[in-house]
């Protein structure tokens, strides 16, 4: 894929869309689709601190057994704790999707909690590698955007953005956010629980992909009515030997129980804040979930019952965000409102 994509951004003017999310960075041209999908991940040397490799180059680096290195995640919690080793992942990713070198429009879809300093920060990262002209919107902006939702229509959509690290619960009407509630639980957490419940209930220490291939296989907000199972892999938690265990969906929607009920019930106090006219809007139109966690069984059924409002998962949930800010890039003038110049 990287073979090509150097040759997709050279043509004159191409517009870029660019979401950047605490567990990975996307790219979309117009015309084009989606050129970029990589992890949010930097590899550091542990003696100078500097990045040695971005993205899925750092993951192979380190899974080779590099020890004088350490894999970060430069955004976390939906903001970015590090705007240097950010700075470099993203020159990374810069380069991989033309040369360092942009020459059309860019819009990047930022995590709500990121400040103005460090959006202006990215931006002018972006300006450097040749963008004509970048702008900023607000990743649950450009979900619903890309999810096909009138955002900037007189109406409430009500978007419910599962990310890895945090869950925006947002109204959007009018190019804006209305009102918002953003918690720290979402897929990072769902795989967390897993991985605690292995431990502690089977002895086994696993690893976070792990965990994370177990969701998606057998977890499930609300019970199956066909079970499912899967082995886990991963080390003795006593001896430290390599052993293997095979769950249930049944165990494993007890083990995200809690994550998964602070995400409902965000969603539930969201809708019960509401004014009339915009609770009516979401009762009519429903609630739409956006993002990688909106893919765990049964949670658009569990929002739904918390919440009293039809849902629904967006198609392609996990490149919503990517998709709207190529939209956004292709017609800045439709999408103006939203829009946060850098």
């Amino acid at each position: 894929m990287r073979s090509i994509i150097g040759t997709l951004l050279n043509a004159q003017g191409r517009d870029l869309g660019l979401d950047l999310g605490t567990s990975s960075t996307l790219a979309y041209v117009r015309g084009r689709g989606i050129v970029l999908a990589e992890p949010s991940i930097v590899l550091l040397d542990e003696r100078t601190r500097e990045v040695i490799a971005a993205g899925s180059d750092a993951l192979k680096l380190a899974e080779s057994g590099r020890r004088d290195a350490t894999l970060v995640r430069p955004l976390e919690n939906g903001t970015l704790h590090d705007i240097r080793t950010a700075g470099a992942m993203l020159r990374h990713f810069l380069d991989l999707i033309g040369d360092g070198r942009l020459d059309g429009r860019a819009v990047l879809s930022l995590p709500a909690r990121v400040t103005d300093e460090q959006r202006r920060a990215v931006g002018e990262m972006v300006l450097a590698a040749g963008a004509r002209e970048v702008h900023t919107l607000e990743a649950p902006v450009a979900a619903g955007i890309g999810a096909g939702l009138p955002v900037t229509e007189p109406v409430g959509s009500l978007v419910v953005d599962v990310g890895g690290g945090v869950t925006d619960v947002a109204l959007l009407s009018l190019g804006g956010v209305v009102s918002r509630r953003t918690l720290c639980v979402a897929g990072n957490e769902i795989d967390g629980a897993i991985a605690r419940f292995a431990r502690e209930e089977l002895g086994l220490i696993i690893g976070g992909r792990m965990a994370e291939g177990a969701k998606i296989v057998a977890g499930s907000a609300l019970p199956l009515s066909d079970e499912r199972h899967v082995i886990l892999r991963g080390r003795d938690a006593r001896t430290g030997e390599r052993r293997a265990m095979e769950v249930s969906s049944t165990q494993l929607h007890e083990a995200i129980r809690e994550p998964v009920e602070a995400i409902a019930r965000a969603v539930r106090e969201t809708v019960s804040e509401l004014p009339p006219e915009l609770a009516s809007d979401v009762a009519e139109l429903g609630i739409t979930l956006v993002g990688g966690g909106a893919l765990l069984l049964g949670l658009d059924r569990r929002v739904a019952q918390e919440a009293g409002a039809p849902v629904r998962v967006a198609d392609a949930p996990l490149t919503c965000a990517v998709r709207g800010a190529g939209r956004v890039a292709g017609r800045p003038g439709k999408y103006q409102a939203v829009l946060r110049p850098v």
